[in-house]
């Protein structure tokens, strides 16, 4: 199982975090339970968020718990008016990234006049400890609020200030992480695949670039075959930035997956197994290694994004009209009156 448990401060996230952890390991000895815990970040937000999970993979004998995750970074940084490099590409990607993996995320809240309390008693026990004053507190905590409605992970909200049986909340959260994990048992072994069990639409990639000469090569085949990380992350200026430019304003509740079909998955069963969506090809490279399946193919967006960088908007619209109408688009090319913001 995969759980996310965020919230503000005061909300009691930490203590549920652990009596989750406890509560598997007395369910389930033999299983390896992880507790992961986020802070501020220091490296890119999807080395953050992605990379310490690439090795978990659904329905094995481990499980990981994170006290805090991806939501906080959304929140911090209006909180204390600081920068952030998780943008709504980068933030799309790592849900995916989650979804793909039957994550299921846990927002833990209380009235203001219980976080209020709560920050007055610590302030009391303990002179300076706390990094955030009343107002600050009450802003993350609507934040939060704010910022979990708008994930598109699996939501199961706990309002810490009622008397409800501590017991009984986190045997509620481990039933729902348990059946979310078996929802996606059957796509565990993909490499390349981010997304929801049963996507609405399937953007399929050629190979993850560093991996392109595999195909000669039986090092670089092998070096592939030992990678963890998924197809087309969003890190700046690369093509898979600006693929979920495109792709994310026109997704509902990001109802697509992507994957590669040149690199370590097989891209026709992966597929079958998500339950035959319409698919997309990013590129002639992909295009021709899964035409009997693909239903329209769009240019890559490396090529737009080198030569047509301003025209992301049109290119949104080229991959939903393929995914419509379907067929070969590879020729079109934007006009001046798809400029971004016209």
């Amino acid at each position: 199982m995969l759980i996310l448990v965020e919230g503000s401060d005061r909300t009691g996230k930490s203590t549920l975090t652990r009596a989750v952890r406890d509560r598997i390991k007395e369910l389930h000895p033999s299983r390896r339970v992880e507790l992961l815990h986020a802070g501020p970040p220091t490296k890119h937000p999807l080395d953050e968020y992605e990379r310490p999970l690439f090795e978990y993979k659904p329905g094995i004998e481990r499980d990981v718990v994170c006290d805090r995750w991806h939501i906080g970074e959304r929140v911090y940084p209006l909180v204390f008016q600081r920068s952030t490099k998780l943008t709504y590409p980068v933030l799309a990607h790592i849900e995916a990234f989650l979804r793909s993996r039957g994550a299921l995320l846990v927002h833990t809240y209380a009235s203001e006049a219980v976080i209020k309390s709560r920050l007055e008693a610590e302030q009391r026990e303990r002179p300076g400890h706390s990094l955030v004053d009343q107002s600050q507190l009450c802003a993350a905590s609507r934040l939060f609020g704010v910022e979990t409605s708008n994930s598109e992970l699996p939501l199961l909200r706990v309002n810490t200030t009622t008397n409800s049986s501590l017991e009984v909340v986190v045997d509620q959260i481990i039933d729902r992480a348990r059946y979310l994990e078996s929802t996606v048992t059957g796509i565990a072994n993909l490499r390349t695949y981010v997304g929801p069990p049963a996507p609405r639409l399937l953007l399929v990639g050629d190979v993850r670039h560093r991996y392109r000469t595999a195909c000669s090569d039986s090092e670089v085949a092998a070096q592939a075959a030992a990678d963890s990380s998924p197809a087309l992350m969003p890190y700046p200026a690369t093509s898979g930035h600006f693929l979920l430019q495109a792709v994310d304003p026109l997704a509902v509740r990001g109802d697509y997956g992507i994957i590669n079909v040149n690199d370590v998955d097989d891209a026709r069963e992966a597929w079958k197994a998500l339950g035959n969506p319409t698919a997309v090809a990013l590129g002639r490279k992909a295009w021709k290694s899964a035409s009997d399946w693909i239903y329209g193919v769009v240019p890559h967006p490396q090529y737009v994004k080198r030569f047509h960088h301003k025209h992301v908007i049109w290119y949104g619209t080229l991959i939903d009209r393929a995914a419509r109408e379907g067929g070969d688009l590879l020729r079109e090319r934007p006009s001046n009156t798809w400029l971004n913001g016209k």
